[in-house]
């Protein structure tokens, strides 16, 4: 397990650059998969990452907002997730929302290489949540 490197996605909101950043790390150093665990947010990024490895580009180029030139992925990295919050089912679609905090556009990249190759859930552990749960529900109000 030596050969694996972690990086924290969830830094994608603070920081300028760090998709791109994480896309250049993945490109460049031939990543054959991605492994995500998280909530949406966090495999929403790392699908972004996934689109734009194949093509050797800038992940944003995946993101449709109007650009002339939007790169609309046909090929992408396996994208293999475990969910940490049962919110916003991205560990079984094929889309991805995200937001530009250098330009203040929130927006998408969807295509059928998007779909995670393998969700890792356990069943048991939803015996143990509450019927209502205020934090899925606020993770997914903020998103909106």
């Amino acid at each position: 397990m030596g050969n694996i490197e972690y990086h924290n996605p969830t830094h994608l909101i603070l920081g300028a650059g760090v998709l791109s950043r994480l896309g250049e790390t993945v490109s460049k150093h031939g990543k054959k998969a991605l492994l995500v665990t998280g909530g949406g947010s966090t495999m929403d990024a790392a699908k972004v990452m996934a689109a734009g490895a194949p093509y050797e580009s800038d992940p944003w180029d995946t993101i449709g907002h109007g650009q002339a030139n939007w790169l609309i992925p046909t090929r992408a990295l396996p994208i293999i997730t475990v969910p940490t919050l049962a919110a916003t089912g991205s560990e079984m679609n094929s889309g991805a929302v995200i937001s530009n905090e250098e330009t203040k556009v929130k927006s998408f990249v969807q295509a059928d290489c998007l779909y995670p190759k393998v969700v890792l859930v356990d069943p048991e552990l939803t015996l143990a949540v509450p019927k209502i749960r205020p934090p899925a529900a606020y993770a997914i109000l903020s998103h909106t």
